[in-house]
């Protein structure tokens, strides 16, 4: 990877603009704003993932990297507690006025640095999520903050990644330049790649399953990925579990 990102200038990127993508529409008149759109794709993309995960009323659960905490509105009913981090400011604040009007009182949200949120919480979770996250991050940084994230972790612990595949069609014709990629989206991997990394950590039971994407027109391309050959170029999103 050429031209690397600054750390800065990765959270740059997230600007207060970005928030507005994933912020709850509350009116009719909203509805017309060019962005709720994309709104409406983000909802749809964290929806379709809970047939695929696996929930306790019991376990204290984390998001890391976790936005405006859309998640947590899906999942905090099947669950005993909920933290989300992010180092996001605006979205965490985001986060903490929608659940405070929609009266969710099992879920908190913390604007830290996950590595630093990482020294206070030591083997308290029982699962983690990163969801569209590690392909925001070098390799050198998924070593550190992974590293952090397992030491949040009880042993025996699930974590569970959702991110794109670089195998996948599209993601190819990126890399190729054909098509435009994300300038955020800086380390598209495929699952290979990230169980070496897993595994370089210490994590354990490493394996994946692979969905379609969330956009209507390219859910229909999951179809050819039972092909042979070539079926996996039409394998477009990895949700990988691993166990601490």
């Amino acid at each position: 990877m050429n031209n690397k990102y600054s750390q800065e200038d990765l959270k740059e990127m997230y600007t207060t603009e970005d928030v507005y993508k994933w912020m709850e529409i509350q009116s009719e008149s909203e509805k017309s704003h060019p962005e709720y759109s994309i709104y409406k794709m983000q909802t749809s993309r964290l929806k379709r993932l809970i047939p695929h995960l696996k929930f306790d009323k019991n376990d204290n659960v984390a998001e890391f990297g976790c936005g405006n905490g859309i998640f947590a509105d899906m999942i905090f009913n099947k669950i005993k507690t909920y933290t989300g981090v992010d180092f996001s400011k605006d979205f965490i604040e985001l986060a903490k006025k929608r659940h405070k009007k929609l009266n969710i009182d099992n879920c908190k949200f913390i604007g830290a640095d996950i590595i630093e949120f990482s020294v206070n919480h030591k083997a308290e979770f029982d699962e983690a999520y990163s969801i569209d996250f590690t392909e925001h991050i070098y390799d050198e940084d998924f070593i550190k903050i992974f590293r952090a994230i397992k030491n949040t972790l009880k042993i025996g612990a699930r974590l569970s990644i959702h991110t794109p595949n670089k195998d996948f069609i599209l993601e190819l014709l990126k890399e190729k330049g054909i098509l435009p990629q994300q300038k955020e989206h800086i380390a598209v991997r495929n699952f290979e790649e990230y169980k070496k990394l897993l595994r370089q950590l210490g994590y354990r039971e490493i394996k994946v399953k692979y969905i379609s994407h969330y956009i209507p027109i390219l859910i229909k391309l999951h179809k050819l990925s039972h092909i042979p050959i070539i079926g996996k170029f039409f394998k477009a999103r990895l949700l990988i579990e691993c166990i601490r």
